[in-house]
């Protein structure tokens, strides 16, 4: 699996090392949820990217839009940090802009290119604090460092 996944308060937090699966974003729809019956509540989703991660292919940008019309009121935000420069990480921002755009969603959605620029975003006022950043950025460096550690996913083939 090519991404890891924790908990903060009440956002579910990934970091991905490659294009995502189907089967990945399932899984993050049902840590999604799990917080949802567990808190009563809305969940955040705070998504890492890690540099040089190539855009989903189709099936996975569909669950993810499934997943979010699915979640619907019940997420709080969505927060993604992508990591780098370049055209490549141009075209992943402007694939989750494009989700945004279908999907007009009812939450607030920001896509930065730090961690450290989500700290003043309104949506994230609960994790504001200096203690909270931390904490987060601690999660996110654990999580980063096992998805990087973790055997590679194998290249698709050209068909799929």
């Amino acid at each position: 699996m090519s991404v890891r996944f924790g908990t903060h308060r009440n956002a579910v937090l990934s970091a991905w090392r490659d294009a995502a699966s189907v089967g990945e974003v399932e899984e993050l729809q049902a840590r999604a949820t799990k917080i949802v019956v567990s808190e009563q509540g809305a969940v955040g989703l705070i998504l890492l990217v890690l540099d040089g991660v190539k855009p989903s292919p189709k099936p996975a940008r569909d669950a993810a839009m499934r997943m979010l019309r699915t979640l619907g009121t019940n997420v709080a935000y969505v927060a993604i940090v992508i990591e780098g420069e370049g055209f490549g990480t141009a075209a992943l921002r402007a694939m989750f802009n494009g989700i945004a755009v279908a999907l007009r969603p009812g939450f607030p959605w920001r896509i930065v290119g730090r961690l450290d620029d989500l700290v003043e975003w309104q949506p994230m006022g609960q994790l504001a604090t200096p203690r909270d950043m931390y904490e987060l950025e601690q999660t996110f460096s654990r999580l980063e460092d096992e998805v990087r550690s973790a055997p590679q996913r194998r290249p698709r083939s050209a068909e799929g």
